[in-house]
């Protein structure tokens, strides 16, 4: 007998298979970055169809297959592309960051924190000023913060004050503009080194 697990997670992507499935990847709390099978997702009366857009935040049921995830339940909590869509800047802030996940994140490895962060992080984004500066300083940050979280970046006395904490306000942001470019220099060097 198979055990179902319940998480919350963000869809990253789907793609279509078979007459009616779809595979989704999911980077869940639970259980991290993962690919998932929903078979007749795509049919007009599937139940699971409207509640597995592509950038949402849902919770999720599956079960370990014998070679792979089964989506069996999902209920939407947030559909982050809805709220960025008509930010182009938020929206390609957001993209981004879940690139960079699906290239740092490697198999299926439990990491809450990170996912409260990231969640938290989008949260946020959803109420900033979609004004250039303000986006920039976000999104520094929040990858600063995956970074630091994942080990990559390490502790300095310049980046520890935005990398270590977990809140967020407009007071942070304002504070971390005018260190952006030592900070981006810090993260492309993370990210060569990383090798990723």
């Amino acid at each position: 007998m198979y055990s179902i697990i319940t998480t919350a997670a963000i869809v990253i992507r789907s793609r279509n298979t078979g007459e009616n499935g779809k595979i989704f990847s999911l980077f869940c709390r639970e259980l991290g970055l993962l690919k998932a099978h929903a078979q007749g997702v795509r049919k007009a009366n599937s139940k699971l169809r409207s509640h597995l857009a592509d950038f949402s935040l849902n919770k999720v049921s599956l079960v370990r297959g014998k070679n792979f995830w089964r989506l069996t339940g999902a209920t939407s909590e947030k559909n982050y592309y809805q709220s960025f869509k008509n930010a182009p800047i938020k929206l390609k802030t957001a993209t981004n960051v879940i690139r960079l996940l699906e290239r740092l994140l490697h198999g299926e490895e439990k990491n809450e924190k990170l996912f409260d962060l990231v969640k938290t992080g989008f949260d946020f984004l959803e109420n900033l000023p979609a004004d250039k500066t303000t986006i920039l300083a976000f999104e520094t940050t929040l990858v600063l913060r995956i970074l630091h979280r994942l080990g990559y970046v390490q502790k300095h006395q310049n980046i520890s004050p935005f990398a270590e904490t977990e809140n967020w306000n407009e007071k942070l942001l304002i504070a971390i503009q005018p260190k952006i470019p030592p900070l981006i220099t810090v993260i492309n060097q993370s990210l060569q080194e990383s090798h990723l």
